[in-house]
């Protein structure tokens, strides 16, 4: 359906809460990053070369390629008109504004960020969409699921659902990377379904609650400090991954079990200790038959055993 066109306008950033007023805080640092972006976000968009628009669900874009008379435009998701409890949209094919048609191809950095009452975010199957702004949906308060399957975005950016305190699942089958911060505090966190995820950034769960974590086949790397602070208590490394940072595993004070189902690790090569601080020595570590030399050299003082 036709869309009406509105005036290029975005909303003022809005005011810190109490835990982001102290600047030194991971909250205060993520807050003044983000409002610093998003100003510089909105001047550009809000130019005499940009139009907003508003489709039949409320949802607000702003154009970043304009179309010809032979080719599709691009917008930019930037926010919602009116508050309302989900956000959703399954689009496949392009707005049609005027004679013109235009692709919802990105949600803009902090396009959600700080927005209350928003429960559901489902974009599954909105083929067009292939990229998500950083800090997309931070400090949603009351988010509990973020759906992005079937489309086209492979990257889950850094701070994208930093400080969700409710959200329950996330869901991108095609995405590639989980980027620094993204899940930082989703603090009841129990599914997630990324299973083409190759790289996991540092502290992307951070402060989280998922129990079970059983990393999927395909992961490459996982970066620093990646579930410091976080509930879990089981975690499989498949054999796929090689590359797993020094403090990767520091922090996780609930972990029980923690499995590698590859031979070998390469970031460090065989001479270093992992950071294990905060972790309790009490942790079982589970390496596979004919590694058990090179791992025990890697985690002093926890028993380490091969099966």
């Amino acid at each position: 359906p036709a869309v009406s066109p509105k005036v290029a306008a975005l909303p003022k950033f809005r005011e810190p809460t109490e835990d982001e007023k102290d600047p030194a805080s991971p909250e205060g640092e993520a807050y003044l990053k983000a409002k610093k972006a998003f100003e510089k976000f909105a001047t550009i968009t809000t130019s005499g070369n940009a139009c907003d628009y508003t489709d039949e669900n409320q949802l607000q874009f702003v154009v970043t390629t304009h179309a010809t008379a032979s080719s599709n435009g691009k917008v930019t998701l930037v926010g919602i008109q009116n508050a309302q409890s989900n956000v959703v949209c399954h689009r496949t094919t392009p707005y049609q504004f005027s004679i013109y048609k235009y692709d919802f191809s990105a949600i803009a950095p902090y396009a959600f960020n700080g927005k209350m009452g928003i429960n559901n975010v489902d974009f599954s199957g909105c083929t067009p969409l292939t990229t998500v702004g950083d800090h997309a949906f931070m400090n949603c308060s009351d988010l509990e699921t973020i759906n992005l399957d079937n489309t086209g975005v492979t990257d889950i950016p850094g701070y994208m659902a930093f400080n969700c305190q409710k959200l329950t699942k996330l869901s991108a089958n095609k995405a590639t990377v989980l980027g620094e911060y993204a899940l930082w505090k989703s603090v009841v966190l129990n599914t997630l379904n990324c299973p083409s995820l190759q790289y996991i950034h540092e502290q992307a769960f951070a402060y989280t609650g998922m129990v079970d974590i059983v990393l999927p086949y395909g992961l490459r790397e996982i970066h620093s400090n990646a579930f410091y602070n976080s509930k879990t208590k089981y975690l499989l490394v498949p054999s796929s991954c090689v590359t797993v940072y020094k403090s990767t595993f520091k922090g996780m004070s609930e972990l029980v079990e923690l499995v590698f189902n590859t031979k070998y690790l390469t970031k460090y090569g065989s001479t270093f200790t992992y950071d294990m601080a905060e972790t309790p020595k009490s942790c079982k570590i589970l390496v596979p038959y004919g590694s058990l030399d090179v791992y025990n050299g890697q985690f002093e003082g926890f028993k380490v055993k091969a099966e």
